[in-house]
């Protein structure tokens, strides 16, 4: 090694002991500015600083940061109050088949974090940037790419970033990555840990938050159920693994969604009775007795009045039969359905088993009569009951259906309730 190269080694050496001694002071702070000013090809240096402050998401991973959570509460209500822009774009959204313009999460997310701005608020995220600065400077290394981000951040969040302002709006927290990773955990935590948690947030805003985390979760349920031989050990696994149970949450009514679709177009395959051919035959007997064998009901000559009629008679006939007893059996029915499909050599059957376990969970939502799983049982078994057996049911009954058949709009309706909706219609 030539003398020249050891001068370069030790000034290279000086060098980065010196920022480790100055990275917060005045001085160094001025000349990051200045680099970051010749770094504006367009000169637009705003451009730039955004840029960096997108970066300071990493500092999350940091101890300082790791375990700061914003007010659970408080992170639903502003969630929940500025939520109806958004909602409205979200529709227009769906209606026009596109995908929600990110931009206008971010202005919904600088909203939401406006509202829960104080000045309580930046000193606790000062006072941690200054604890993860103060410890960098004990460090050996460094990453500089983090703690350009972190003075950054200290910067604007403090008296420094007004006067590079020019006295205008200090910036939203919402520009900075770091504070919108903590906004997003605490909102994740919110919804884990606060008990009426969906009674705060809009089903819209509870369904953005679930689709926003759908593919992971559902890549970690499946991941889950390639590991396990036994319906049982899910549950096992849910309890004891945190970012599962998580995921199982946020999750469920997808899954119970999709359980709903899967056992109506699989019926045939499943070969699974859940009812009684006399339990399905309660409904049909009602629903003649009711309407039917009456010349003047109007059910006998117009099928969506018909329809409604035979769905209410299905619901009566289910608060009848769903006893206590009842529901424990039905359970153990789906348990073993689920059962059979885990261990199934069907690449079809087998996504089933975790919708199975989502509908036993969902089994006590609500009176059976109004249970969406429990309807759709019900309604399924029916109506395939009805098209694979004609003489269960009596002339005026077989006529009523087959108009029911050839309606379209029947069809959709046909569909929806099967669908187990479980608002009065």
């Amino acid at each position: 090694m030539t003398n020249d190269e050891r001068k370069d080694i030790m000034r290279k050496k000086r060098s980065r002991k010196n920022i480790e001694h100055t990275i917060d002071s005045p001085t160094y702070m001025a000349e990051m500015l200045t680099r970051i000013a010749a770094q504006a090809e367009s000169g637009d240096v705003f451009d730039v600083i955004i840029e960096i402050l997108q970066r300071s998401a990493s500092l999350r991973d940091e101890p300082e940061f790791a375990d700061f959570y914003l007010d659970p509460r408080q992170t639903l209500e502003a969630s929940a109050r500025h939520f109806p822009p958004l909602q409205s774009q979200m529709k227009r959204a769906l209606e026009k088949e596109e995908r929600l313009d990110p931009a206008k999460y971010d202005d919904y997310r600088i909203a939401v974090l406006d509202d829960m701005e104080t000045p309580q608020l930046r000193q606790q995220l000062l006072h941690r940037l200054e604890r993860y600065i103060s410890r960098q400077k004990r460090k050996r290394r460094h990453d500089m790419s983090k703690i350009e981000s972190a003075l950054l951040v200290k910067i604007f969040l403090g008296q420094e970033g007004n006067e590079l302002l020019e006295g205008k709006k200090p910036l939203p927290l919402g520009l900075y990555a770091l504070v919108t990773v903590i906004y997003e955990e605490s909102f994740d935590r919110a919804m884990v840990t606060v008990e009426d948690a969906r009674d705060i947030i809009d089903d819209d805003l509870y369904n953005l938050w679930r689709a926003r985390y759908h593919e992971g979760d559902m890549a970690l349920i499946d991941a889950t159920l390639e590991q396990i031989g036994a319906l049982a050990e899910l549950e096992a696994r849910i309890a004891s693994d945190p970012a599962l149970s998580i995921a199982w949450q946020r999750q469920t009514s997808h899954l119970v969604e999709e359980f709903q679709l899967e056992i109506i177009s699989m019926w045939p395959d499943i070969d699974h009775h859940f009812f009684t051919s006399e339990e399905i035959k309660l409904a049909l007997d009602r629903m003649e007795r009711r309407y039917l064998s009456k010349p003047w009901s109007l059910s006998r000559y117009i099928a969506p009045l018909a329809m409604v009629n035979l769905v209410v008679c299905f619901r009566d006939t289910l608060t009848e039969i769903m006893t206590p007893q009842r529901m424990v059996d039905l359970s153990d029915e789906l348990q073993a359905l689920g059962q059979r499909c885990l261990t199934s050599d069907d690449d079809q059957l087998r996504p089933l088993a975790a919708y199975v376990q989502a509908a036993i969970h969902y089994l006590d939502e609500g009176p059976p009569a109004r249970n969406p799983v429990i309807g759709t049982l019900y309604l399924t078994q029916g109506f395939h009951a009805v098209a694979s057996d004609p003489d269960v049911l009596n002339p005026r009954l077989r006529q009523v259906l087959k108009r029911m058949r050839k309606s379209r709009f029947m069809r959709k309706m046909m569909m929806k309730y099967q669908l187990g909706l479980t608002n009065d219609e």
